[in-house]
């Protein structure tokens, strides 16, 4: 989720997210440092299905972005309402949703799951290249859909804010997505090593994100003409990938009340600094000083039932911190066992209206915070594609 007061990116934005991944490895790694043989490939391999989604989402969702503009306010505006509610939709539950409909449903293969059968067309070059591609596009087709929320929704910020703040989100989805499916990338590997608490390969996992997000970053660095540079240069902290930092954290095992603490503080310090420089404007006005923190405060509420939804799956023992009525809501996401997942896959409706009830509470709050805040007085109205 695209916070609606980021700062404009700094100028050297891939060497900043470098430096600060090899920083984030060494503390999480205790110093220590796992990097696998097939970490590269399986790096290659995730890059590739991320370059897909980012081009699917972003041709898709710019083009529609154009239209609706063109149709006029109100169609803009059912648009950008729209992208929220894809973006903000819990991606384990999108994953499995698809997953379901997809195996469980019409019963036709995902090449991680259950390949498809090839006997009869084994001599088919175009079958076996059809079914290797498959492996790739579904894992990328589950990806496009909260990028392509992300890209209209957040439609009021240029481009290149706006597809690089998606690069530094989009790994943390990539974990959840390639593990329901099985795809054995970085993503999968990274919710495997999660799991097991195994923190070097953790460590390893954020060296090689923080490569592959500096160069997709690099790939959009001259969209368009840099904004000017932020005085207070703190603001950069905004621009890091804290949310994935914090989904790889978890891998720590520490007490659930400490993990929700680390995700709570990744959200903070993102969020911080895009607060206080949106707010140097506005110093002269209280009123617009305590609009703007409440609504600061609702986004990160909001940020913070997506994400928790997100560490809830992949570390079911967090759920149980949240009292008897929300650890029910968020139970079915806990799928823990081949037991569990043949009762999702054959029923998908715990899970998909777990999912209701989170995009509810996540999609009320935002949209609170979009009603609170004020606008800045060098907001512009027309959307910057």
């Amino acid at each position: 989720m695209i916070s609606a007061v980021m700062p404009p990116p700094p100028r050297w934005l891939a060497v900043q997210i470098l430096l600060g991944s090899l920083l984030m490895a060494a503390i999480i790694g205790g110093g220590q440092f796992e990097w696998s043989d097939g970490l590269l490939a399986r790096s290659s391999r995730s890059v590739g299905i991320l370059l897909i989604a980012l081009t699917a989402a972003a041709s898709a969702g710019f083009s529609l972005t154009w239209l609706a503009n063109a149709c006029g306010r109100p169609v803009a505006a059912c648009v950008a309402f729209l992208g929220r509610v894809l973006a903000l939709f819990p991606v384990a539950v999108l994953a499995w949703g698809f997953v379901s409909w997809w195996v469980g449903s019409l019963g036709w293969p995902i090449e991680t799951l259950m390949p498809v059968q090839l006997s009869s067309v084994s001599g088919d070059s175009r079958a076996v290249l059809g079914a290797s591609l498959w492996e790739y596009l579904a894992p990328a087709l589950v990806l496009t859909v909260p990028l392509f929320g992300e890209v209209i929704a957040s439609a009021h910020i240029p481009m290149r804010a706006r597809m690089q703040a998606i690069c530094m989100y989009a790994p943390a989805w990539l974990i959840i997505i390639e593990d329901v499916i099985h795809f054995m990338g970085w993503g999968g590997w990274m919710a495997q090593n999660i799991r097991a608490g195994d923190m070097p390969a953790i460590a390893a996992g954020f060296v090689a994100s923080g490569i592959f997000i500096a160069l997709l970053c690099s790939l959009f660095s001259e969209f368009q003409t840099p904004h000017r540079e932020n005085k207070w240069q703190l603001a950069g902290l905004c621009w890091l990938p804290w949310p994935l930092w914090a989904v790889g954290a978890l891998g720590l095992g520490v007490h659930p009340s400490t993990s929700w603490a680390l995700i709570w503080l990744a959200l903070l310090i993102s969020g911080c600094a895009g607060w206080f420089r949106t707010l140097l404007p506005l110093k002269s006005n209280w009123l617009s000083q305590a609009r703007w923190f409440i609504a600061w405060c609702l986004e990160v509420l909001a940020g913070m039932v997506l994400w928790g939804a997100a560490a809830c799956y992949l570390r079911p023992a967090l759920a149980r911190q949240l009292g008897d009525s929300i650890a029910s809501i968020c139970r079915p996401l806990a799928i823990t066992s081949l037991e569990q997942a043949a009762q999702t896959l054959a029923d998908p409706t715990l899970i998909l209206r777990t999912g209701g009830i989170i995009l509810l509470a996540a999609l009320c709050l935002f949209q609170i915070s979009r009603i609170i805040r004020p606008c800045p007085p060098s907001h512009s109205s027309k959307p910057a594609i």
